[in-house]
């Protein structure tokens, strides 16, 4: 006979689908004891997951317990792992931990622990387990001004303290290669924009271990599991507060296509300190004291090819990778007093092919990276044809056919103006 247990937490909830039998038998050692613990909503769970700024918590002595969906486990692991330090009244049956100005007083079997002196409520009282207190751990984790989120999928706690009492949280930096914004705090909300490895989102609040914070310059929400926090100083009562942090030029990243080719844009308000680096395949543009603003990836259809552009904040500098198909052509330019770099990708042709038309005649395909537009001339027994913006590429400089009616043809660049002419011409 199976039994169906459902435990329920505002940010945890724990779905056991268990056999009374096993219950019973194994995980408590005895009925009688298994009974009891199941009609007091006791769980031991053997897969939880604690991690404390980014460093998995260990809990030798007496592991963590779900009470009536709440998660409890040893208050003192928990407050010294964040730098408090603890003491313990046995007379008064009370736990009292002090970090920097903040004082959490926790009396044992009691809902009401204070924090600074203001009491909070807890649906489930600390209580003693193997001679150690545990206590509800959103509430140790929220004590000092953290946070607490609960990923169901990996069944991990996640707990992120400020380094120092007083320190604010002001913004988030993402862990993962790519994380979903949504419109709410829920897996089940539309997705309204994706961030990336590396970037830095203003916080605006939390609820239920998901952040509010603010991109591309709308709101949205992310998961806690898959952010860090970006704490900054408080300012101890009756000193002058510091100067603001000055916020960051961002970079945009855009392109458009012209007589010249395709353009990749990366410009600033200010001027920009660029390192450039070229590899087989990849140009890295990096851009010091900058972050991304608006659009980070591009993919752009290039021919029969496609050229990707990456954008991701590294620390304080922005690193611009674009990735090319092999053997494509490019240059770079500097515009508007060094607030602007263009990366430059010429239209080229990209093949020239010959082939049989009919039983007599000839013809000639010419393929390029773009639709060509073309004039033609002939004088006397030379055909000249003129392709507008377009650079020879992987034409070669002469084709020799020897045919009866195209016995040649010379491809040659020719540059009027700002623009990019290939001529051919062949004997007819």
């Amino acid at each position: 006979m199976e039994k169906l247990i459902r435990l329920v937490d505002t940010h945890i909830t724990a779905i056991l689908l268990i056999t009374a039998f096993l219950v019973m038998g194994f995980l408590y050692g005895n009925p009688m004891a298994a009974k009891a613990a199941l009609s007091q909503g006791v769980i031991t769970p053997s897969d939880l997951t604690v991690i404390l700024n980014n460093q998995q918590l260990q809990f030798n002595e007496v592991a963590p317990i779900i009470v009536n969906g709440r998660t409890l486990v040893p208050l003192r692991a928990i407050f010294e792992a964040m730098g408090a330090t603890v003491t313990w009244n046995q007379q008064t049956q009370t736990a009292t931990a002090i970090r920097g100005n903040t004082t959490v007083v926790l009396p044992l079997n009691s809902t009401k622990p204070t924090v600074n002196g203001v009491v909070y409520s807890l649906d489930v009282p600390a209580r003693i387990v193997n001679e150690r207190t545990l206590a509800p751990l959103r509430f140790l984790g929220e004590a000092f001004g953290g946070y607490v989120a609960w990923d169901e999928v990996s069944r991990t706690i996640t707990m992120q303290t400020s380094p120092t009492d007083g320190a604010k949280a002001i913004a988030v930096t993402v862990t993962k290669e790519m994380v979903n914004l949504r419109s709410g705090p829920a897996r089940d909300l539309a997705i309204v924009d994706t961030a990336r490895l590396g970037d830095r989102l203003e916080l605006l609040s939390q609820q239920n271990g998901w952040y509010q914070v603010r991109y591309h310059g709308k709101n949205a929400w992310v998961a806690a599991w898959v952010v860090d926090v970006v704490w900054q100083q408080g300012v101890p009562v009756g000193t002058v507060p510091p100067e603001p942090i000055p916020q960051l030029e961002g970079l945009r990243i855009s392109t458009q296509r012209d007589n010249s080719g395709l353009n990749i844009v990366m410009e600033s308000g200010v001027k920009l300190e660029t390192k450039l680096n070229k590899t087989n395949g990849k140009i890295t543009y990096e851009f010091a004291d900058r972050q991304v603003e608006g659009t980070s990836y591009i993919e752009i259809p290039f021919g029969n090819q496609l050229i990707k552009v990456q954008g991701r904040n590294q620390g304080k500098n922005v690193v611009v990778e674009i990735q090319l198909p092999t053997g494509v052509e490019y240059l770079t330019t500097t515009e508007n007093e060094g607030k602007k770099e263009i990366f430059t990708i010429p239209d080229f042709i990209t093949g020239v092919q010959r082939s049989s038309f009919g039983t007599s005649g000839q013809k000639i395909t010419i393929s390029s990276t773009v639709a060509l537009t073309y004039t033609s001339s002939q004088t006397g027994n030379s055909l000249e044809i003129v392709l507008n913006n377009v650079l020879p590429g992987k034409a070669q400089e002469i084709y020799n056919y020897n045919g009866i009616l195209i016995s040649s043809m010379q491809f040659k660049q020719i540059k009027t103006g700002s623009d990019n002419q290939t001529v051919v011409t062949s004997p007819v």
